[in-house]
């Protein structure tokens, strides 16, 4: 079976060979992190570890990084003498380490999973624990772990509704790669129930609950919100509709729903921050499609008598913060099947939240908001429109969704120390 995979793995990367030298010849953090990828750590790439054997913690992406970053903050305070070493698949993902996670010694990309690149990577790491954030089960990777007796947990581990199907496809296979997990630390019973369904030991599953809510970025004072406020030329008491981590076919609904706004405030802003930032040229034609002229959050502050009723978020990993502006807040990834992005983000900032239908991969998180009327579900783009305007001309409704957001998150906190006293045996 392992020989069928990566005979599979190798195909794939074969078909995808034209679009990896596109990608190599236009250079940057791609072409630099090519032999990395291979599992080819310079020296220099490690020499932060001094030698040690650290914890490695690989977190895919953006969200990823994020929910494990107060868990490495809380590791490196239980265990300072522990070197910590973080990689990442994408650019962004590095990007992101890079500003956020300063407790890591040391930053790399994950190496494909080939044996040879993962022979190599292990070589060169000679880590002491694995911690996988979500949902990364690399078959090759986690078998070469079991050979070296070296103990991988999955934490914060989700299994999504959209993706146990096909997951279940694979059974017999997955059965034999989760063996190979020491420890599976699951958000919720359900994922738990879904990882045990598909051959996980039962007794390596527990229930430790989402990092995510447990996350908390820096508060931000009124002065500093004021700030902003007026180096994008939006006068106090206006309405601000953020829609953030918008996906193709969500600027165009955003919109929409920002010009019916503008009928009720015609000094109300939109403030649009696309999932990948490669998107903004098509965030931007969306806006301009209908007649709305576009400012760059990083060319703030605008010139006097110069104020773009859109601001394009052009910079990565300021989101999170950048919610406390929103008067009313669009959660994107939810009106396409993308499966939803992170809503307690703004919930922190208290901020009115909506979201579209699909949202199967925070299902039970958004369960849990639209029990507690904390959240809006819009069943689509003329909804999303129809629910913006609403709650502009009930400003009491918006007030009381967004307390009941802020609240919600309170009462979910501690998946990090119980996360901390279930690794606390293997490290």
């Amino acid at each position: 079976m392992y020989g069928l995979y990566t005979v599979g793995l190798l195909l794939a990367f074969l078909a995808m060979t034209p679009r990896l030298l596109w990608r190599y010849g236009r250079g940057g953090a791609f072409r630099a992190g090519i032999g990395q990828r291979r599992g080819r750590y310079a020296p220099e790439d490690l020499a932060g570890l001094s030698g040690m054997r650290p914890v490695w913690v690989h977190a895919v992406s953006v969200g990823e990084v994020l929910a494990v970053s107060g868990l490495l903050r809380a590791l490196r305070e239980r265990r300072p003498e522990l070197p910590i070493l973080i990689s990442t698949v994408t650019e962004t993902g590095q990007a992101v380490a890079a500003e956020r996670l300063g407790e890591a010694q040391a930053r790399v990309y994950f190496p494909f999973d080939l044996p040879g690149c993962i022979r190599l990577a292990l070589e060169a790491i000679q880590p002491r624990l694995v911690l996988l954030a979500e949902t990364e089960l690399w078959p090759n990777f986690l078998r070469a772990c079991g050979d070296r007796a070296i103990p991988v947990v999955l934490a914060n581990g989700r299994i999504s509704p959209r993706s146990f199907p096909r997951y279940r496809l694979a059974r017999p296979f997955l059965r034999r790669v989760l063996r190979d997990l020491t420890l599976c630390l699951m958000q919720g019973k359900a994922d738990a129930d879904r990882l045990r369904a598909l051959g996980a030991p039962a007794d390596r599953i527990r229930v430790t609950g989402n990092l995510k809510y447990d996350l908390r970025v820096t508060p931000v004072p009124a002065s500093e919100r004021r700030a902003w406020l007026t180096s994008l030329g939006i006068p106090e008491g206006v309405h601000v509709l953020l829609a953030g981590s918008t996906h193709r076919g969500e600027e165009e609904a955003t919109v929409a729903a920002f010009s019916a706004l503008r009928q009720v405030d015609p000094e109300a802003r939109l403030i649009l921050a696309p999932r990948h930032p490669e998107r903004l040229a098509e965030a931007e034609a969306a806006a301009t499609a209908a007649g709305l002229a576009c400012g760059r959050w990083s060319t703030r502050p605008f010139p006097p008598f110069s104020h773009p009723p859109v601001i394009l978020v052009d910079t990565v990993g300021e989101l999170a913060r950048l919610y406390a502006l929103g008067t009313l807040v669009f959660v994107g990834g939810s009106l396409v099947p993308v499966g939803g992005h992170n809503i307690l983000e703004p919930a922190q900032h208290g901020c009115p939240i909506l979201f579209g239908p699909h949202m199967a991969n925070f299902a039970e998180m958004a369960a849990a908001f639209l029990a507690e009327g904390a959240a809006v579900q819009v069943p689509g783009a003329p909804g999303l429109a129809a629910a913006v305007l609403a709650l502009a001309r009930d400003p009491a409704h918006a007030k009381r969704l967004g307390e009941a957001a802020a609240a919600l998150l309170e009462r979910h906190c501690g998946a990090t120390a119980r996360t901390l006293v279930a690794l606390e045996a293997l490290l």
